[in-house]
């Protein structure tokens, strides 16, 4: 996958809120390109990354996704398109229905239900 770093970021949050997020990532190393969130993790979110963005705690994908492509819609989700939970690359993030995403998550053997 060829992924690429943004060069730019939205304007509602300043460089001091990406610059907190970017310190708490591990940039690519691999072909794949995922940004591994080094960061404080969800205890109980199956260690989904956690940061404090516009004054609340959120998923790190999310922040990630609202830093560097925009807000995201009521009633949307952010999913991994690489299927790396950890991964914060906004270029894998995309914006979905809790629906669609939970059919992607049993479609790639990903859902909780299919974990032993």
């Amino acid at each position: 996958m060829n992924v690429q770093t943004p060069i730019h970021y939205t304007a509602s949050y300043t460089d001091s809120d990406v610059n907190r997020f970017t310190k708490k990532v591990a940039f690519p190393v691999s072909d794949e390109g995922c940004w591994i969130w080094r960061g404080a993790k969800h205890s109980t979110q199956r260690g989904y990354g956690k940061f404090r963005l516009g004054g609340r705690v959120m998923n790190a994908h999310k922040a990630s996704y609202i830093l560097f492509n925009g807000e995201v819609g009521k009633g949307l989700v952010i999913a991994h398109q690489c299927n790396n939970e950890q991964c914060v690359n906004p270029a894998h993030l995309k914006v979905e229905t809790q629906s669609q995403n939970m059919k992607y998550c049993v479609m790639s053997g990903r859902h909780n239900s299919q974990r032993h």
